[in-house]
């Protein structure tokens, strides 16, 4: 029996006679189908897809965004386009078929499909985030999960660098190299104390084989799309210094004038689409060329790097002078930051005892180290050793917003050991004690591998060679420890290059869209 109602008449003394046989009357049938999608390649949210394939138009599909992020933008045609950086996330091209909201509610003709396309600034976590669609007497549920990309450095078949992510789709090189004005990469490593986790420095040599030149640009990550910044290289020269952001998003960066007379401190700040960069302080005199060394802003904008010159931890203050806030006996090992308490540790070892580490705490308000000839006299916040059996100490992270860290350590077993190390402090005071235990030893898998990245609740272990494998495909093996285990993740790619150590771990999160509450056809 074909749906619908049945309606009999039976003869009755005004109707003809043969009107004796049923027939129907068709009922209008409204279907809508809400599934997800991948949205748009320049997004780094999902979307959701609604479409009518009923008989009828369908009135008052109602959007419930009280679950949702301000930040969270839905294209409406016009909005497409990310006005801090001038770069486009939506256009009629990349994002046809939009849904047209009005008040919160969105209509859909017999035959017709529209889609829900998202996006948030990358600095804004929106995994917490849900959407409600209602339509039909049935209501839709969606959470948005947050899945994460991985980028690392690759030197191509000429030996330079290029840029590699991997994402559940595979391993997909970004072309980096397009977005610079000139020159050919010799390193890239990501900004550090920066909480998009988006911006780059390029190192790229240009000139003659006989005379080649070091500078370095600075590109950003904005959803997929790679914004130059403009930093005015061809003015100053390269120093080996990295470069570092504040917690506003300004970008600092030492370099000197071109007859190297001079040290100089150059901030950007994002106005009008783009950076505005400004020399802050000099400090005259002649100036060197150093090896690739960190340099850490507190925040009160003042500078902390390792001297290797006169093993000296260093401050220069914000109109540029120089103290040395620790001064060792011994080779400085790594410095590093606790961004939440503003305070700066140090590792050296104990003159009497090389093989005894040591960490000591600074600020800005430590006094400078006393150096008369005979006697070195250091005023830390805090110092503690290390446990004597650590035999050496090769990669630091801090756990966010804490004072703990991870270390990659020799505990004195056949091979390398994940150690957490909390140091006693509360209310602004520093105790008596720092406590190390031992997590886990790193893989057999990952013999070669000395750097740690903690990104999220999980720590990465990198610097594994990329190993040769069959059919060109080479393997690149980062190892992610995470609910107390350790979990190897395997990516393959002819582009690697066997027997490469990769040295930086960048991320992007991404924001899919999950169906919690499925119901494809609803029929009236």
């Amino acid at each position: 029996m074909p749906d619908g109602y049945m309606l009999h008449i039976d003869q009755a003394n005004n109707l003809m006679s043969e009107v004796n046989e049923p027939f129907y009357i068709k009922a209008a049938a409204a279907n809508i189908v809400v599934e997800t999608e991948d949205g748009s390649p320049q997004s780094n949210m999902g979307a959701v897809k609604l479409t009518n394939n009923g008989d009828t138009k369908i009135e008052d599909i109602v959007l419930e965004l009280s679950a949702m992020p301000e930040s969270v933008m839905f294209y409406n045609g016009n909005n497409g386009s990310d006005p801090s950086y001038n770069t486009t996330w939506c256009s009629a091209d990349i994002c046809p078929d939009y849904c047209q909201i009005n008040e919160g509610k969105i209509s859909l003709d017999t035959g017709d499909a529209c889609h829900l396309y998202m996006y948030s600034p990358s600095d804004i976590d929106v995994s917490a985030a849900q959407l409600t669609i209602n339509a039909l007497g049935q209501t839709y549920g969606f959470d948005l999960g947050k899945d994460k990309a991985l980028y690392v450095e690759m030197p191509d078949m000429s030996k330079y660098y290029a840029l590699y992510h991997m994402s559940n789709n595979g391993v997909n090189p970004d072309n980096v190299r397009k977005y610079l004005h000139s020159g050919q990469i010799d390193q890239l490593y990501w900004l550090e104390n920066d909480s998009d986790h988006n911006t780059l420095a390029v190192i790229a040599e240009d000139g003659p084989s006989w005379d080649r030149q070091k500078h370095f640009e600075l590109l950003k990550n904005i959803n997929g799309t790679w914004v130059n910044l403009n930093f005015p290289y061809s003015q100053y020269n390269y120093l080996g210094v990295r470069v570092v952001t504040s917690d506003k998003g300004d970008i600092h960066a030492f370099v000197s004038d071109k007859s190297f007379s001079k040290l100089i401190m150059l901030v950007g700040k994002l106005e009008d689409s783009t950076y505005a960069w400004n020399e802050i302080f000099s400090i005259d005199g002649k100036v060197y060329p150093i090896d690739d060394t960190n340099v850490w802003l507190d925040q009160y904008n003042n500078y902390y790097m390792i001297s290797n010159e006169h093993n000296a931890f260093t401050k220069i203050n914000t109109s540029g002078g120089i103290e040395p806030l620790y001064l060792s006996q011994t080779t400085l090992e790594q410095s590093f930051y606790f961004k939440r308490d503003d305070y700066l540790a140090v590792i050296d070892t104990e003159k009497m005892d090389p093989s005894q580490y040591r960490i000591s705490l600074v600020n800005h308000k430590t006094q400078p180290a006393e150096d008369d000839g005979s006697e070195i006299i250091n005023h830390p916040a805090a110092s503690y050793l290390f446990p004597n059996y650590y035999k050496a100490i090769e990669s630091i992270q801090v756990i966010p917003d804490s004072m703990s860290f991870y270390a990659l350590v020799d505990a004195g077993h056949s091979h390398k050991t994940l150690a957490q190390c909390d140091i006693d402090y509360e209310y602004g005071h520093f105790g008596d004690d720092m406590h190390c235990h031992e997590l886990a030893d790193i893989p057999a898998a990952a013999t070669s591998a000395n750097n740690l990245k903690v990104i999220g609740n999980s720590v990465f272990l990198i610097g594994e060679k990329v190993k040769k494998g069959s059919d060109h495909e080479n393997q690149l093996s980062i190892f992610e420890y995470t609910d107390d285990q350790w979990q190897a993740l395997n990516y393959t790619s002819p582009s690697f290059n066997a027997g490469y150590q990769i040295t930086q771990l960048g991320y992007q999160y991404t924001y899919p869209v999950i169906q919690w509450l499925k119901s494809n056809e609803i029929k009236l």
